[in-house]
């Protein structure tokens, strides 16, 4: 494994810029590579084995410094998709304050926000009401994130396959008959169109 001091400067520093937003070509221009040359600098970079190498091993590090593993990403997956909103409820119906939160009810809060509302000022200053607003997480996020890192969603890629300048391709579909035997001759004689 390719350690960032068998890169040049400005190979090491493309690779800690790549880390920050994974766009290459940002990444490349924030490396000191010249931005009219960046767009292709930076996939030129990505395909550099050691580039690749060094971007592989700070991932590693990262991970083992934050202690993420897949399973733990998963699981946190786990805890969003799979929350129960009646979690988040007394059995009297009334909001559960976020500390008396079990572990997998907090994971999926979003956002909690207790608007309290008052009338009057000074000691004359009274509470008329409490509102609270409890957002989620996104669900169906959750989900998909799960269902790709299970591989059961297939992501459809589309690709296409052009000629000189963006042009169409010629196909030639010409038999050389002269190569072909007595009998496969009769045989191509008989076919019907």
């Amino acid at each position: 494994m390719a350690a960032k001091k068998d890169l040049t400067p400005k190979q090491a520093l493309f690779v800690d810029e790549y880390l920050r937003d994974m766009n290459a070509t940002q990444a490349a221009i924030r490396a000191g590579y010249s931005a009219k040359t960046a767009e292709t600098q930076g996939p030129r970079l990505l395909g550099n084995v050691r580039v690749q190498q060094a971007i592989s091993a700070a991932r590693e590090r990262l991970a083992k410094k934050f202690e993420i593993t897949r399973e733990r990403v998963m699981l946190e997956y786990a805890r969003l998709a799979f929350a129960d909103p009646r979690s988040f409820f007394n059995a009297d119906g009334t909001l559960k304050r976020v500390p008396e939160l079990d572990d997998d009810a907090a994971a999926s809060l979003a956002a909690f926000e207790v608007l309290e509302e008052f009338e009057g000022s000074g000691k004359d200053r009274f509470q008329i009401g409490v509102t609270s607003k409890v957002k989620w997480a996104d669900k169906r996020a959750a989900l998909d994130s799960i269902a790709k890192i299970m591989g059961w969603s297939v992501e459809r890629v589309r690709g296409e396959i052009s000629g000189p300048d963006g042009g169409p391709i010629e196909v030639n579909n010409t038999v050389d008959m002269s190569k072909l035997t007595t009998e496969q001759l009769r045989i191509l004689a008989s076919i019907k169109i």
